[in-house]
């Protein structure tokens, strides 16, 4: 499976900004294919902002985050020891005037030639046409259920995979870890999560999978569980705790006013995969118990040191 690293993308783009010159979060985001990023690309910056002042990085390995300001020209915050101070020091040394917070001449000043790809625009037309091949209708044979989350920690993913059998037995727990690659930008959950996910079910794969996320209630049909569903050929539910999008009636989900899903307990619940409706429904009925449990594993593994 193909991984993209957002991250590595993202500070190629900084690279380009040259000394003298700033650019915003906003247009790195935009530089990557989708303004909704730019919370995400403060988040990336936020975790490399001190490499520029290390002398222990190559200079070619230095993202020169300093040069990242906010869209009004406020220079934002700034992870090093020595926090804002440094971020304007090392602008200033390099030309830019800062007064009160500001860069001064910043509409002049604004970097937005960009080499790029457009990684998240590629991504996007990738979910698009994957969901062209998601399948809602009953085609499992149940014999067990495994339910899967991840948790996080610094740039590590941590994977649990619960297993139960059809009668809800607890069979056993398998585990998996990876490096992240992806920062969390919503609508874009399973480019982050597929890594960990296909670790785990490379060690098991149950006959249907409950995961912590969307199926085809997305903007685009795409969520995670339709996204691993198709790509595993795999049936799978998603079950998540939030409402992404569309709205509420009674206990049905509409998006577009189309019937896509179910309210059950806290979860909000749709087919991802070779799941109906109605099955996604009755599913998580029948085993939401141990997606909280899904959870617990996967946290209490970042706190170990067996991964």
């Amino acid at each position: 499976m193909r991984t993209l690293n957002l991250y590595e993308k993202c500070y190629d783009l900084v690279k380009q900004i040259p000394p003298g010159m700033v650019s915003t979060y906003g247009l790195i985001a935009e530089a990557l294919g989708d303004k909704i990023a730019a919370r995400a690309v403060g988040k990336m910056l936020g975790e490399n902002q001190r490499s520029f002042l290390r002398k222990d990085v190559p200079e070619e390995e230095k993202v020169p985050c300093h040069r990242v300001v906010k869209s009004d020209g406020a220079i934002g915050g700034f992870t090093s020891e020595g926090g804002v101070s440094d971020k304007i020091a090392l602008l200033c040394a390099e030309g830019v005037k800062i007064v009160d917070g500001i860069v001064q001449d910043f509409e002049t000043r604004v970097f937005t030639d960009f080499k790029t790809d457009y990684p998240l625009a590629r991504i996007r037309k990738e979910q698009e046409m994957l969901s062209r091949e998601i399948l809602i209708a009953d085609d499992y044979k149940l014999t067990d259920v495994g339910i899967v989350d991840v948790a996080y920690y610094g740039r590590k993913a941590f994977c649990a995979l619960v297993v139960l059998d059809a009668y809800g037995e607890k069979k056993g727990v398998f585990r998996a870890v990876c490096d992240v690659m992806f920062p969390y930008i919503p609508t874009y959950l399973a480019y982050r999560e597929l890594p960990p996910i296909f670790n785990v079910l490379d060690i098991y794969r149950p006959s249907i999978l409950i995961i912590d996320g969307n199926g085809i209630l997305h903007p685009r049909g795409m969520g995670i569980a339709s996204h691993v569903g198709v790509l595993a050929e795999i049936p799978a539910i998603g079950a998540a705790k939030s409402l992404l999008t569309g709205e509420l009636r009674d206990d049905k989900i509409l998006l577009d006013g189309k019937h896509v899903g179910y309210v059950v307990e806290k979860y909000f619940v749709s087919p991802g995969h070779r799941v109906s409706i109605e099955s996604a429904r009755e599913l998580v009925k029948r085993f939401h118990t141990y997606i909280r449990e899904a959870h617990r594993e996967a946290g209490r593994m970042k706190s170990t040191s067996d991964f």
